[in-house]
């Protein structure tokens, strides 16, 4: 992040939008933001960050317990005297969250030159409501994000209590789940309302590995209004303020070592975030797919089932039936024929040969009594008769009468059958080549998370991985075809499988590095010390003259 601005030296920016309007004022120096140190704060609620940020802003703007500045509102300081954007809110209660977003604020070293922009961030376990500290989580990860880097993690702990709890161990784990190794490799630790001897808890309990840097703070200043004190708390006061400037001092110190580091390691990280989560969407819509493939293939093998069906029950569109086929064939012989019958009524008759029906010979034939034959199955009369050589040949013939409409049904059932057929080959394929290809997505996401430990060791996919099953789950219950919802909990399953392959791959990779605390500089001195350091220098052999001279000068005025 490049902030191009002019500013006050003498000022301490905090702004929630880093290319916000700065009005200048006098004296100003032209700075580049560009290599400006970036620090994220975090802690539980109630540890003191927003009193660390209100040490800092008196820290850096030279305030004191005689002109104490006020960045963030607290419940003995309601009104803050410094103009800081904040999102404060229920100040008068411990168990809510006192910062509700991240907001940034940049200071300017007035010796140096130097910026730090310090992120303050809501506290975890916080008590508004269930699932507020994955809220949190997550403005914390998108703020860090939109910085483009980040060299150093303060942890704010309260410095009073007995033992960090199991919520603060599993935030900070999830933060280390988010960060680069290099930059969870620079954390400090402060410890609030406690001086070094002070400390109740063991700054191992925290599970944080790689280098530790430890400071302390009695922010006691902020913990009732200075105008109630006594004179004696005003001076332990004193002697506790002035510790803790030095402690902000050396922090600040151990932080312009770090100022360089990280920021191409959280791009690194956030690019290769970026593409897992690009192929997790990939790969939620490639599921989608086969699941829309796997209905499809499903109504397309119902549909040819139909055809089938369809096909089985049209296939006797043609009716065959068996005919007598009548035939008038030569003879050796007369006969004597019937041409409305097609009957032989007189087989081989004697009569001379007369083709000519109804002639009168014909009632001489044996078949015929009083001009009517005898042997026509219709008793037809003599002169539908007549005599030849012929004789009649009847043979069976088969023949089929196709029923059009019944035919039109049966060839729409057999091209039905075709064109599903060819539809479920056509998508069966496609299909098979979308889970090839989300195999090999599983494998690239697997590449790459192997690539991200190597920058973050502590970076675990699984949880995002539980969050894809289970919005796949939800759609799941929705698929009306039974196929499509066994094809689909089938993936859920191999996805679930593959959850515990990287969770096992996890517990197997390189091991993170070890905690390793390092001793910074001891500051806190006895009292008679402290005030030995702090007494007047001795008068002057000239100032104890004049004093004595005024002495001498009372005891006159005092004798008159």
């Amino acid at each position: 992040m490049t902030i191009q601005r002019t500013i006050t030296a003498i000022d301490r920016i905090a702004i929630s939008d880093p290319l916000a309007t700065i009005i200048p004022t006098k004296n100003q120096i032209e700075l580049d933001t560009s290599d400006i140190a970036k620090i994220l704060i975090i802690g539980e609620t109630g540890s003191g960050k927003s009193t660390f940020i209100n040490y800092l802003t008196n820290y850096f703007r030279n305030g004191s317990l005689n002109n104490i500045k006020i960045a963030i509102p607290s419940l003995h300081y309601p009104i803050p005297t410094e103009t800081f954007d904040h999102h404060e809110h229920a100040i008068h209660d411990r168990m809510q969250s006192k910062t509700d977003k991240c907001n940034q604020y940049i200071f300017v070293d007035n010796k140096t030159q130097k910026q730090y922009l310090f992120l303050d961030t809501p506290g975890w376990s916080d008590a508004r409501r269930v699932g507020q500290d994955d809220i949190n989580m997550n403005k914390i990860i998108d703020a860090v994000e939109s910085l483009g880097g980040l060299t150093a993690v303060i942890i704010v702990v309260n410095g009073t209590s007995a033992r960090v709890n199991l919520s603060s161990t599993n935030f900070i784990a999830r933060l280390r789940d988010n960060m680069p190794d290099t930059i969870m490799n620079n954390v400090i630790v402060i410890s609030t309302n406690a001086k070094r001897h002070q400390v109740n808890y063991e700054i191992k309990s925290l599970n944080l590995h790689g280098n530790v840097y430890p400071y302390y703070m009695q922010n006691s200043a902020f913990s009732m209004n200075l105008s109630t004190r006594t004179q004696s708390a005003m001076d332990a006061l004193k002697i506790d303020w002035d510790q803790s400037m030095d402690e902000m001092k050396l922090m600040i110190d151990t932080i312009d070592t770090f100022k360089t580091k990280s920021i191409t390691a959280f791009k690194d990280m956030k690019d290769i975030r970026n593409e897992i989560k690009i192929l997790m969407h990939q790969i939620r819509l490639e599921i989608n797919k086969i699941q829309t493939m796997q209905e499809e293939i499903a109504a397309f093998e119902e549909g040819l089932k139909h055809a089938q069906t369809d096909e089985l029950s049209y296939k006797d569109y043609a009716k065959e039936r068996t005919v007598d086929q009548i035939d008038i064939v030569d003879a050796a012989y007369h006969s004597t024929l019937c041409q409305n019958c097609n009957f032989v009524c007189h087989n081989k008759c004697g009569l001379d040969e007369q083709t000519i029906d109804g002639s009168q010979i014909f009632q001489q034939c044996y078949a015929m009594s009083a001009g009517v034959c005898t042997k026509c199955p219709n008793e037809c009369s003599y002169t539908a008769h007549y005599i030849a050589k012929k004789t009649v040949k009847i043979t069976q013939k088969k023949l089929q009468d196709v029923l059009q409409d019944i035919k039109a049904k049966f060839d729409m059932a057999t091209k039905n059958k075709a064109d599903f057929q060819q539809k479920v080959t056509t998508v069966g394929d496609a299909k098979r080549l979308l889970e090839k290809a989300l195999k090999q997505k599983t494998e690239d996401i697997k590449q790459k998370c192997n690539n991200l430990r190597k920058i973050c060791s502590g970076f675990y996919l699984v949880q995002e991985f539980h969050s894809l099953i289970h919005q796949l789950e939800v759609e799941a219950t929705m698929l009306q075809n039974i196929d499509a919802r066994l094809q689909a909990e089938t993936i859920i399953r191999d996805l679930k499988e593959f959850c515990k392959m990287l969770k096992k791959d996890q517990q197997t990779a390189r091991p993170l590095p070890p905690m390793n605390i390092i001793e910074t500089a001891r500051i806190d001195k006895p009292l008679a010390q402290y005030q030995q350091a702090h007494a007047p220098p001795p008068p002057s052999p000239q100032q104890l003259t004049n004093q004595a001279e005024s002495n001498i000068n009372q005891d006159v005025i005092s004798l008159i």
